[in-house]
């Protein structure tokens, strides 16, 4: 994985995809070969958590989501 930190936004390449986060509007954009795939714009921050609002196709899943042992497809469900 290639890393390319800037001031504004860190990206993370490989040969199949690139990671753009950008810290000041948060998002995260998916593209494979140039290509937008998704972006995700919707994040809240508190003094407990941080959320992340993903946008799924219904062909899609959640699967895992930490150390806890919960059900593998967390979709629709908060993640601990």
């Amino acid at each position: 994985v290639e890393v390319q930190e800037l001031k504004h936004k860190i990206e993370l390449i490989t040969d199949f995809l690139r990671v753009v986060v950008t810290y000041k509007p948060f998002g995260i954009a998916y593209y494979k070969a140039n290509q937008l795939l998704t972006q995700e714009l919707a994040a809240t921050k508190s003094e407990k958590e941080v959320q992340i609002k993903l946008s799924l196709n219904p062909e899609e899943y959640l699967m895992g989501g930490g150390s806890r042992v919960l059900g593998m497809n967390r979709r629709g469900n908060l993640l601990p």
